[in-house]
């Protein structure tokens, strides 16, 4: 991930009008289809393999172990294919956050109760985004939403991570290069 740097957080526009959007944070076409590609299409038929495979070598631990992660992997990437296709865009607002998805469906994530997590690493960049009061195994479905910033152009994620600093006073986006950091978006007071 790109490093956010001072100038880029002091020289940006905050608009008042909390109707229109700070911001807009779109993925691109050809990153998605690369995603397919890559590692789905390689990946997923080894996982496949994995689960419904039987071999008299892996007994014990390795058996489950092989067993439970192939399983996952081949029943959730699905989803996550899904929603990568799905995701319209991730707008910004003045006091909240809002994944669009396609055919209208929406989920908005107030700022001042806000939580970010996850990481932004060349092997796995979710972004997790949702309300703090709750627990984080039921962010997904009470509230929050995920995104992946490999998907999207990375300068406008640079541009994402610049206005989210601005308005909290405090660079959001370097706390991503850990490999997994969970970080509330305080919004600094007016």
């Amino acid at each position: 991930m790109t490093e956010v740097k001072a100038e880029d957080i002091t020289n940006l526009n905050i608009n008042t009008n909390s109707e229109d959007p700070l911001f807009v944070l779109r993925y691109q076409g050809w990153r998605i289809a690369w995603r397919l590609f890559w590692p789905y299409s390689i990946g997923l038929p080894l996982f496949f393999t994995g689960a419904f495979y039987w071999s008299d070598n892996f007994t014990g631990f390795k058996f489950w172990f092989v067993k439970i992660v192939s399983i996952t992997v081949v029943f959730g990437s699905p989803l996550i294919i899904i929603e990568m296709l799905m995701t319209q865009r991730i707008e910004l607002y003045k006091d909240r956050i809002v994944k669009v998805w396609r055919f209208g469906l929406r989920r908005e994530v107030k700022l001042n109760e806000a939580i970010i997590c996850g990481s932004s690493s060349w092997l796995m960049s979710q972004i997790w985004i949702a309300r703090g009061d709750i627990p984080k195994f039921l962010s997904g479905l009470k509230g929050g939403f995920f995104y992946d910033e490999h998907l999207a152009n990375p300068k406008m994620v640079k541009r994402f991570h610049a206005t989210l600093s601005q308005m909290a006073g405090r660079n959001i986006g370097e706390s991503f290069n850990k490999f997994f950091h969970t970080d509330k978006i305080i919004l600094k007071k007016e």
